[in-house]
């Protein structure tokens, strides 16, 4: 209680959880250090947890440029209500190396009645848009171990749907489930479940996978090789007919496998319920043959094939070991 009471004299009065609601941040400290001895004799090493995506009641509205950022070798801090700024010679202090850095063009007509959003002293936190070209959206591949029992399964299975409706709609996903062998399940198509069986006791490249999941293009970045792929096929047969019938560009290389969530959320979720423990027997005295790493290296191979490049996530949920 004394180190609280203490701390509040620090910060002003102001309880450290007030502090946490202002930025979302809570430090291992609430004081910093005036000089390099101060911070030696720390015993606890500076570190600050981050709330990403709170909702902060005095937020600025998006800045529609890049952040400003120290020229310093090895600091790269950026421009914050902290910083000392000189208005006329358009220059500003880094807090932290104290590098004396040139404000950008742009900031031509700053002034102390003028100042930019990151500098106002109300707006600690802010949020750019950077103007760069938009990346493709993220890909989780869950990788499910059916090796378990009953009710572990059906905690995992509980698990993946809640995740479902936490991710954005955009977000691609997947499903890998491997008990003694591995299934990569078919996300494009909702009338019956299909899935591709692969041997659990081999080892496959990524090459070898894109050969087997029939992915067309291996080497593709984001989905632009299931796109590729579907345009390649719509052109070189009449009138975009396979055997007769007609294949929507989700039903060609890995998008029948990588799905957003707003069009596959039923299928997956249909897929997961109606999923059962590993049918293969398991002698007494001997543990479940999963094939944990092959699994692995299947959803890897799938993702290099496809999404080269760019954010994935692979999320393994197994029950012991391989």
């Amino acid at each position: 209680e004394e180190d609280r009471v203490r701390a509040k004299e620090f910060v002003g009065g102001m309880d450290f959880s007030q502090l946490e609601d202002i930025d979302g941040c809570r430090w291992s400290w609430l004081v910093w250090p005036w000089s390099r001895l101060d911070a030696t004799r720390c015993v606890v090493p500076f570190a600050c947890m981050y709330t990403p995506l709170k909702q902060l009641s005095n937020m600025a509205p998006l800045l529609p440029y890049e952040p400003v950022t120290c020229k310093g070798q090895s600091c790269h801090a950026v421009l914050n209500p902290y910083c000392r700024v000189d208005v006329r010679a358009k220059l500003w202090v880094c807090p932290f190396c104290m590098q004396r850095n040139a404000l950008p063009p742009h900031y031509a007509d700053i002034s102390e009645a003028n100042l930019p959003a990151e500098l106002i002293p109300n707006f600690t936190t802010v949020e750019y848009k950077l103007p760069r070209a938009q990346a493709p959206p993220p890909v989780f591949l869950f990788v499910l171990d059916t090796c378990v029992r009953e009710d572990e399964l059906a905690t995992a299975k509980e698990y993946i749907i809640k995740s479902l409706a936490l991710l954005p709609p955009e977000t691609f996903v997947g499903l890998i489930t491997f008990g003694m062998n591995v299934q990569v399940h078919v996300l494009a198509e909702s009338d019956i479940s299909k899935a591709y069986v692969l041997k659990g006791d081999k080892d496959y490249t990524a090459q070898r996978v894109a050969e087997l999941l029939s992915l067309g293009f291996s080497g593709g970045r984001g989905m632009a090789s299931s796109a590729l792929a579907a345009a390649v096929a719509a052109s070189s047969m009449p009138s975009g007919a396979v055997n007769g019938e007609s294949k929507p560009p989700s039903a060609i290389g890995a998008a029948r496998f990588l799905q957003p969530v707003s069009d596959c959320e039923f299928t997956l979720t249909t897929i997961l319920e109606e999923l059962n423990k590993d049918p293969w027997p398991v002698p007494s005295a001997q543990r479940p043959k999963r094939c944990t790493f092959t699994a692995l290296s299947i959803a890897v191979g799938l993702l290099e094939a496809c999404h080269s490049g760019f954010f994935a996530r692979v999320q393994l949920l197994v029950g012991g070991p391989c």
